[in-house]
């Protein structure tokens, strides 16, 4: 999805502001070749992707495929970009669904974070 792809950057880096780890997962049943397409348009966005740092490499570009029966059973494949919290603590029960602006991120992040 568009919005997915636009606003991995940001996801990613609010994950890090808040100490976590972002890994980009993608629906397992999306043939290599379409993955592959996307990977290389993604270059091609405008430059409202809110870019870190150039040279930018996009956390799409090591996406693995969802295959965790315990995402699913959360229903991961209901939209994308769907985020889950996940620490030590184990997975917060409230997923993150859609594209965010910045603050939205951090905030929802954060709000996981501070609940059991």
């Amino acid at each position: 999805m568009v919005y997915s792809m636009q606003n991995v950057a940001v996801a990613a880096r609010a994950a890090a502001a808040a100490g976590l780890d972002f890994v980009a997962l993608h629906d397992m049943r999306v043939p290599s070749n379409e993955l592959l397409q996307v990977r290389q348009r993604i270059t091609e966005l405008p430059a409202q992707m809110d870019l870190a740092t150039p040279p930018f490499v996009s956390p799409l570009d090591s996406s693995l495929a969802l295959c965790s029966q315990k995402l699913l059973e959360h229903e991961a494949l209901r939209h994308f970009p769907t985020a889950f919290v996940i620490t030590a603590r184990g997975m917060h029960p409230q997923p993150l669904v859609g594209a965010m602006p910045w603050g939205a991120w951090v905030s929802s992040i954060d709000q996981r974070l501070q609940q059991p």
